[in-house]
């Protein structure tokens, strides 16, 4: 890369010197040559040489536009493996099904493991420091897994919603303390913290709509001793979603399109909510005083009709075993993807942002007898997400392998949960680095 660059600075050079010495033909002949060459380089060219351009618009008083505009592709990066802690299907020793991991600040990996109802605790070269805890109920223990979070002390909280329970461990693996909490809605994935050494559930903080059966999912604190403090709710922004309900004896159930348009959110380590706005490229970063809105055009994606057959299939027959009688509404499914599919504040506060991308069918030795069922998916779409500094400005792209998922990233280590191709979980990590 640095040769091309020199190429390209000589090259401005030497054609000058030359169109002022022997004319004006020979120059502008000598400079095509020289420009030719440097097109040559072109295609192999860094980011470093052709970064996106970030513009920013800060006119508004309360906010902060950093646009992205135009190909991105000279911005992708790539993954080089640098290490893998992958058990295989004999080894009992070690991790089988994976429900959450975190990265702390030192590169420890700490892995929430539901088959065994323990943590696994390994070193920043993947050696195994320690387990913590078993299946029980006391203090400690767990029955279910539903969610963790570094807190800025290197304290891991653990969110047990079966035994009503957070657990806060220390960096060496002892229990430190243990709250007890109001049985209520659990998910997974459903804690949060940030620098200030706040713990946040994730629960519903909005009354139900027609899209959004259990409301729409927000914040609430825990205090000192575990009770339910403040609720933070995200931003309400509009944002036009394909779902179908059923009514049922003592209710109603839902079910939302698979490419359905959606406001997606994180809790950034600052404090703050980051919002994602699916239909439409555009990110809200809520930071205190102005919100930086991060925004980009980009290009729509097809869902496939084969990929829509399917789903139609899949719904109609979920739905029918809610509701026997429960027929097709008048509306149908997206025809494209959304260009926004979640947003991922990292620790480092960068700002991840999972974009569509066209799907693949899976391959036929991945597949099962059982996945000839028309409700298992027979198509799957990889993972690509969009990173930009905290302040808006484009970082890079990065294209995930196909059975890979987002753990976590600090500057240049990206470290995700992979599957094999028979479904055992390893964890790995990556530098990303310019092609």
């Amino acid at each position: 890369m640095h040769l091309c660059r020199t190429g390209r600075l000589v090259g401005n050079l030497v054609g000058t010197l030359v169109g002022t010495l022997v004319g004006t033909l020979v120059g502008t002949l000598v400079r095509l040559v020289l420009v030719a060459a440097a097109l040559g380089c072109s295609e192999r060219r860094s980011v470093e040489d052709h970064p996106p351009a970030t513009t920013f618009d800060s006119t508004a008083r309360d906010t902060i536009i950093a646009r992205t505009a135009g190909d991105v592709s000279a911005a992708e990066y790539g993954l080089h493996e640098e290490l893998r802690i992958a058990p295989s299907e004999a080894d009992t020793t070690l991790f089988t099904e994976v429900t959450d991991a975190e990265v702390d600040a030192q590169g420890r990996i700490w892995v929430s493991d539901a088959g065994a109802h323990q943590l696994f605790v390994f070193d920043p070269e993947g050696k195994l420091e320690r387990r913590i805890g078993r299946r029980g109920r006391g203090p400690g223990e767990f029955l279910s897994h539903n969610g963790m979070a570094l807190l800025p002390d290197g304290r891991l909280a653990h969110l047990d919603a079966a035994n009503s329970r957070i657990s806060v461990f220390r960096p060496d693996g002892t229990l430190d303390r243990s709250w007890r909490l109001t049985p209520g809605f659990s998910t997974l994935d459903g804690l949060r913290a940030d620098r200030s050494g706040r713990v946040l559930l994730i629960r519903p903080v909005g009354a139900p709509t027609e899209s959004a059966v259990i409301g729409r999912l927000g914040l609430v604190r825990l205090a000192e001793r575990g009770d339910l403090a403040d609720t933070l709710a995200p931003p309400d922004l509009s944002v036009p979603q394909v779902s179908f309900t059923a009514e049922i004896p003592g209710g109603r159930v839902g079910r939302e399109a698979r490419y359905s348009p959606a406001l997606v959110w994180d809790w950034h380590p600052d404090g703050h909510f980051a919002v994602a706005v699916g239909s439409r490229y555009e990110i809200h970063v809520e930071r205190p005083g102005r919100t930086l809105r991060i925004v980009r055009d980009a290009h729509r994606v097809p869902v496939s009709d084969d990929e829509r057959e399917q789903e139609r299939e899949a719904i109609l027959t979920a739905m029918r075993r809610q509701s026997s009688g429960w027929a097709w509404p008048s509306h149908g499914l997206p025809t494209e993807k959304p260009p926004v599919r979640a947003v991922f504040a990292a620790p480092d506060g960068r700002i991840w942002v999972q974009v569509s991308v066209p799907s693949e069918e899976i391959p036929a030795a991945e597949q099962d007898v059982a996945s000839a069922a028309a409700s298992l998916p027979r198509h799957r779409e990889r993972s690509a997400y969009e990173v930009f500094e905290s302040d808006g400005r484009y970082a890079f792209r990065v294209l995930l392998p196909a059975r890979g998922s987002l753990i976590s990233a600090r500057g240049d280590r990206v470290w995700l949960l992979e599957r094999s191709a028979d479904g055992l979980p390893g964890i790995v990590r990556y530098r990303a680095a310019a092609r």
